[in-house]
C-alpha cells in the first residue's frame, strides 16, 4: 500500500551537469527504496524498477557500460557503474577555484548563498575542513560590507555563527526598508527654476542653430571673381572662363580685378615759369602752377628732374624717367 501511494521518483536528467543530476537521482532513489520497503524486496524486482524508473537515455548507457551478467542482476553495483561512467575523473583545482570565485549575487538571499556554496564545495574534496572553507567564503563573498566587518571582528567565528549574523542583517535590512516605506510623504510647493537667458547665450544659441540648419540664404554670398550674389560655384559664377579686360587673366571681371589695386599710384607734378612780378633786385620770380595728372607706375619708383632758367633764357624741362 505504501508503495503504490509514494511518488515514483523523477527520470536521471541527461541535460546540464550530469554529475549533479546523478547525484540527485540516486540520493532520490535511495530515499525511494526506504520509503516504500523495496530494499527488502528480492533483487529481481528492486533491479527491474530501477531499470524502469531511471528513464530511456539513462537505460541506453545502462545497456553499453562494461558489465558482467551477474553484475546486471545486482542493484548496487549497477548504480555505482553509472555513478562511475558520469562522475569522470575531476580537476580539483578548477573546482575549488570556482568555489573560492564565488559572491553573493545581488538578489540572492543569505540561504541561497549558503545552498550554492555546500553543493560547489562537495566537489572540492575539502573533506572535514568544508565547514571551515564554506565559512571563510561566506565572509569574504557575502555583498553586505557592514556584516562582513562584524564577522571579521570574531576571532572564533564559525559556520552557523556566520549564517546567523547574515541572516539577521538581511532581516533587519528588509524591516527598515519597510518602515521607510510607511512614512507619509510631503510635498513642497516650489516653482519651477527658469535659467536666466544672457544675450550672448542667445547669440551662441542662434549661431549653434545656424549652423545645424543650414538655409539657402548662407549658400549665396557676395563673389569675389564677379562681385555678385550667387551660390558659391563654379558653374554658377558668370565671370567662369571670362578674360578681364585690366590684367588679362581669366575667370574675373575687371571690377574686382586685385591688380588695380596692388599698382601704386603716383602724381607727378608739372612746374612752369610764370613772370608774373619781378623783384628790386631784378631776380626772377617762381610761381608753381600745379597741374595734377595720374599715371600708372605698376609699382616702380618715379623721379622728376627739373631744369630751371631766369628770364629771357630757354624755358623750364622735364625729364620723367622710372628709378
Amino acid at each position: 500500500m505504501a508503495s503504490s501511494n509514494f511518488p515514483v521518483p523523477a527520470s536521471m536528467e541527461m541535460k546540464g551537469d550530469l554529475v549533479q543530476n546523478w547525484a540527485f537521482f540516486r540520493s532520490n532513489w535511495e530515499n525511494y527504496e526506504i520509503a516504500t520497503e523495496l530494499n527488502k524486496k528480492d533483487q529481481k524486482i528492486r533491479v527491474a524498477t530501477l531499470l524502469s524508473v531511471m528513464g530511456k537515455e539513462c537505460f541506453r548507457i545502462y545497456k553499453h557500460l562494461d558489465m558482467s551478467e551477474d553484475d546486471r542482476t545486482d542493484e548496487k553495483k549497477i548504480l555505482d557503474a553509472l555513478e562511475k561512467h558520469f562522475e569522470p575523473t575531476r580537476n580539483v583545482i578548477y573546482e575549488r577555484y570556482v568555489f573560492n570565485t564565488c559572491e553573493q549575487d545581488v538578489a540572492e538571499s543569505v540561504d541561497q548563498y549558503v545552498t550554492r556554496l555546500r553543493q560547489l564545495a562537495t566537489r572540492c574534496d575539502f573533506s572535514t575542513l568544508t565547514d571551515e572553507m564554506v565559512r571563510d567564503r561566506i565572509v569574504l563573498g557575502t555583498k553586505d560590507g557592514a556584516v562582513r566587518a562584524r564577522m571579521l571582528r570574531e576571532p572564533k567565528l564559525n559556520l552557523n555563527q556566520a549564517i546567523e549574523m547574515c541572516r539577521s542583517s538581511e532581516i533587519t535590512q528588509l524591516q527598515l526598508k519597510k518602515i521607510g516605506t510607511t512614512e507619509p510623504e510631503t510635498v513642497h510647493y516650489a516653482t519651477k527654476y527658469k535659467p536666466r537667458t544672457t544675450k550672448k547665450a542667445v547669440a551662441s544659441t542662434a549661431k549653434r542653430h545656424v549652423k545645424q540648419l543650414p538655409s539657402e540664404q548662407q549658400t549665396k554670398k557676395q563673389c569675389r571673381y564677379c562681385g555678385t550674389v550667387h551660390e558659391l560655384k563654379k558653374d554658377r559664377c558668370p565671370a567662369y572662363g571670362e578674360v578681364c579686360r585690366k590684367c588679362n587673366k581669366k575667370n574675373h571681371f575687371a571690377r574686382v580685378c586685385k591688380q588695380q589695386k596692388a599698382n601704386k599710384r603716383r602724381t607727378v607734378y608739372s612746374v612752369n615759369q610764370d613772370d608774373r612780378g619781378q623783384s628790386s633786385s631784378d631776380e626772377s620770380m617762381m610761381f608753381v602752377q600745379h597741374s595734377v595728372g595720374t599715371i600708372n607706375t605698376h609699382g616702380k619708383q618715379w623721379f622728376v628732374t627739373l631744369n630751371l632758367a631766369a628770364k629771357n633764357k630757354p624755358t623750364l624741362t622735364e625729364n620723367l624717367s622710372p628709378q
